[in-house]
């Protein structure tokens, strides 16, 4: 239990190796912080520890790339680029149908400055899995989508 007379808590966090086991350390979290971790997790029915390790992730890949910001979407939260509301997923779709030609990505975004692209492209080098599972969900998702538009394109339909 999370509360805000709690000073001193352990969070479990990953070691870079993600294979390895998680090991545990104590922090000291100020208690106007702890409070409002505490009202996170019971806004969003969450373990408290799940939401403290998700704060300490996303912290960590905010500093790493500048620029990026997190924010709930439909399946979670995601990586978006700050103030403009898209997500990197996004960004990086269009890069790749781009073939990966950085004049072409500036000409579709033209409203973006090079900073906030630069940002997703170098999220996108971090953290290629993450971006790649989400490109792959989407492209799940418009595939079956075609396929309840038009059932004889579905492999169940040979």
């Amino acid at each position: 239990m999370l509360t805000a007379a709690t000073d001193n808590i352990g969070i479990t966090v990953a070691r870079a190796n993600m294979a390895a086991a998680p090991e545990t350390v104590s922090v000291t979290i100020p208690k106007a912080q702890l409070a409002e971790a505490a009202r996170l997790a019971a806004e969003s029915r969450r373990d408290p520890q799940a939401v403290l390790e998700e704060l300490v992730e996303e912290s960590i890949r905010m500093r790493r790339v500048p620029g990026i910001v997190f924010a709930d979407g439909a399946t979670g939260r995601r990586a978006r680029i700050a103030g403009t509301g898209l997500e990197v997923f996004e960004i990086i779709d269009i890069y790749k149908q781009k073939r990966r030609d950085w004049k072409g990505l500036k000409e579709w975004f033209d409203w973006l400055d090079a900073s906030q692209l630069r940002a997703a492209l170098e999220y996108y080098a971090e953290f290629p899995g993450e971006i790649d599972a989400r490109l792959g969900v989407d492209e799940r998702a418009a595939i079956e989508a075609l396929w309840d538009q038009q059932p004889r394109t579905s492999p169940s339909a040979c």
